[in-house]
């Protein structure tokens, strides 16, 4: 979206850039979008950290192949067999990758993380079921199993 700089950083616009040109449905990337306002808005010195980690994802195909079934899953139903798979690959790719350019990333606090999720007006039953699923197969990851 031209004049996104407007509202986020010129780092956060690439990124966003960077998601409509791998095919990330628009409505995914305004959801992007005012995550980032919050972010910058309430941890302005940890979101340039954040989004140089994100643009260094999306750098990744696999990151890339993840997120783009992550936007299709939006409309899946919640019983979709699908989504335990999806939140076992998240979480291996995860578990396998380190942050670029010997970056640091900060972590989100969990306080900041629940502020976001509950001011996000987009919702969707399949992506709700991700969470539970993502925590236990985030787990099993680091445990090795």
């Amino acid at each position: 979206m031209a004049g996104e700089e407007l509202y986020v950083s010129a780092e956060v616009a690439a990124y966003l850039s960077r998601l409509r040109e791998i095919g990330i449905s628009e409505r995914a990337v305004r959801t992007e979008r005012d995550i980032w306002i919050l972010l910058e808005s309430v941890e302005p010195e940890q979101a340039g950290a954040w989004a140089a980690d994100k643009l260094d994802a999306v750098a990744d195909p696999q990151f890339r192949e993840i997120y783009q079934e992550y936007d299709a899953a939006f409309d899946w139903p919640p019983d979709d067999l699908r989504l335990r798979e999806l939140a076992r690959r998240t979480a291996r790719w995860h578990a396998a990758r380190t942050t670029g350019a010997g970056r640091t990333t900060p972590v989100i606090d969990p306080e900041l993380i629940r502020l976001v999720s509950g001011s996000l007006a987009v919702t969707s039953p399949a992506w709700d079921r991700l969470v539970p699923f993502g925590s236990g197969a985030a787990s099993r990851e680091r445990h090795g199993q």
